[in-house]
């Protein structure tokens, strides 16, 4: 429908021909009340109307003058309606030395755009906050963890896990079914907390030449050493902080745990246990690093296991769990493997997808476990192996178009500073500068130029191009001289100020009109005198 209507104009318009009358000035110029002002306004503030208008009259009328002249014309024109508009609605509507009204100065004109700016100033707390609909969840979707032991100076540092291809991570059913024994953390949305269970073998071997080895045995596993936990959480945004790094606290080897470690690598223990490896909860926030033990200081212990010794390429595996209560009951006689009292035999680690279901991950609490120093342990991930696990709630981030805009001007302290020096900077246009614009702006009368633009389109639609372009430059000549503009935008009286109704004189002229009727005058005949009669009959 739209397009055959279009077809229809394009067709009366080939049939009419484009207009020759010279663009003889704008229609909406010939009337100046409060509703003609009102649609013009509208018809500029359609972007690019009327450029596009004033452009096309160029190309389809003839004329002596150029682009720029033309342009001229054009702005001088719309000036002068404006002024014109001004002097007629409100110039000779409103008493001269009267007071503003105080419903336009309290909704129209100062109280009205003071509550426009500070509605301004106050919509970037709207944009920003999680309110805004262009604001949303951000989900982690992978996650890896490396562990490494270091020397206490970091002079020599091995890796020995790395986990992550084989990952689960989901969202909880509950908050309450991670038992965290924590309070819910104040989110939005559901999908802003997210569980993450990894395998609990290694993605990698661990293969190390024997000189490496001897130094690992000899320099590493000591009392002062450290046993680090890194993890990796990837994001689709912000598009500049997609990647985070959180990185457990180090836990330094005591003499007993080195001597562990030490039968662990020779093949003579299972595996070693260590404390408060790395925090269970994680805030991830929109920029920054991660924030840990957000709403719960739980730490997580994990089993260290060297597993594949007898083969090629052997492999370290990490159990972990949460300690949720003191020594229950008797530990079991040796020499029952620690790593099996804690998180019971080897899974497979999941089926290392990321499908992102609401089944809880991990099982939702896990399985209750006793070590072999009496406590008691839940293994949240039980159901995947028994690996490691974290618990990640993410906060919500600009999306769309907000995001690309973000990263433009570096975050969101950026867009909020770029957004308030903009309406800043255009604030301030409608404050500064003002004095300039007095000689071409007050203008008491705008009869005579308006005529004079009458005129130039006139001689350009009777195709007298001669006297076009000599009243053109008569008009700009005037615009060049203050003098010459003062006196062409005098009143009709002459005034140098606007016409304005003035009760003050009104009422002098009716009181002196009224004392001219009343005054007795001499009729010329034996000195007789008699009273004037006033219109109304009254003597």
């Amino acid at each position: 429908l739209l397009k055959s209507l279009s077809f229809v104009l394009n067709a009366r318009q080939l049939q009419s021909g484009y207009r020759q009358e010279g663009a003889a000035g704008n229609k909406l110029h010939k009337r100046t009340d409060a509703i003609t002002s009102a649609g013009f306004a509208i018809y500029l503030a359609v972007p690019f109307m009327y450029e596009l208008r004033v452009l096309l009259d160029y190309a389809c009328t003839d004329s002596c003058l150029d682009l720029s002249n033309w342009l001229t014309l054009e702005n001088i024109s719309r000036d002068l309606f404006w002024i014109n508009v001004r002097n007629t609605t409100y110039f000779r509507t409103h008493p001269f030395g009267h007071p503003q009204p105080w419903w336009r100065k309290v909704f129209v004109q100062g109280g009205g755009l003071f509550v426009l700016l500070i509605s301004f100033i106050l919509v970037p707390f709207f944009i920003f906050s999680t309110s805004n609909p262009q604001v949303g969840v951000n989900p982690v979707y992978a996650a890896e963890l490396n562990i490494t032991v270091a020397t206490n100076d970091s002079a020599a540092v091995f890796p020995i896990f790395s986990g992550g291809f084989r990952r689960h991570i989901t969202t909880p059913p509950t908050w309450e079914s991670l038992g965290t024994n924590a309070t819910r953390p104040p989110v939005n949305y559901a999908a802003q907390i997210q569980e993450v269970c990894l395998a609990p073998d290694s993605d990698s071997a661990w293969s190390l030449p024997p000189p490496a080895l001897a130094a690992f045995s000899d320099t590493l596993l000591r009392a002062g050493s450290t046993v680090t936990a890194t993890w990796t959480f990837r994001r689709n945004l912000p598009l500049d902080n997609q990647m985070l790094y959180a990185a457990g606290r180090p836990v330094a080897l005591t003499e007993a745990t080195a001597a562990e470690f030490i039968e662990v690598v020779g093949g003579r223990r299972d595996g070693v246990v260590l404390r408060g490896l790395y925090p269970r909860v994680w805030r991830l926030l929109g920029n920054g690093g991660p924030v840990p033990n957000y709403t719960s200081p739980a730490q997580v212990d994990c089993v260290l296991t060297l597993s594949g010794m007898r083969t090629a390429t052997p492999w370290w595996a990490v159990r972990c769990g949460d300690e949720v209560a003191g020594p229950t009951v008797a530990p079991p006689p040796p020499p029952t493997p620690a790593t099996r009292d804690l998180l019971g035999s080897s899974g497979d680690g999941g089926d290392g997808s990321n499908d992102g279901d609401g089944g809880g991950g991990g099982g939702g609490g896990g399985a209750m476990t006793i070590h072999s120093d009496g406590s008691e342990w839940i293994s949240p991930c039980e159901s995947r192996g028994g690996g490691p696990e974290v618990v990640l709630i993410s906060s919500e981030v600009a999306t769309g178009a907000l995001a690309s805009f973000s990263k433009l001007v570096g975050g969101l302290t950026g867009m909020y500073v770029v957004y308030v020096l903009a309406v800043g900077s255009f604030a301030r246009t409608f404050t500064t500068n003002l004095v300039t614009h007095i000689p071409y702006n007050e203008f008491p009368c705008t009869a005579r130029l308006t005529a004079l633009c009458e005129d130039i389109y006139a001689m350009r639609h009777v195709r007298e191009f001669v006297l076009e372009e000599r009243l053109y430059w008569i008009l700009i000549r005037i615009y060049r001289s203050p003098a010459v503009l003062f006196e062409f935008t005098r009143t009709a009286s002459g005034d140098e100020m606007p016409e304005r109704p003035n009760p003050r004189a009104q009422r002098i002229a009716a009181s002196a009109a009224a004392a001219a009727r009343a005054r007795p005058t001499t009729t010329g005949r034996g000195g007789l005198t008699r009273r004037t009669i006033a219109a109304d009959g009254s003597a």
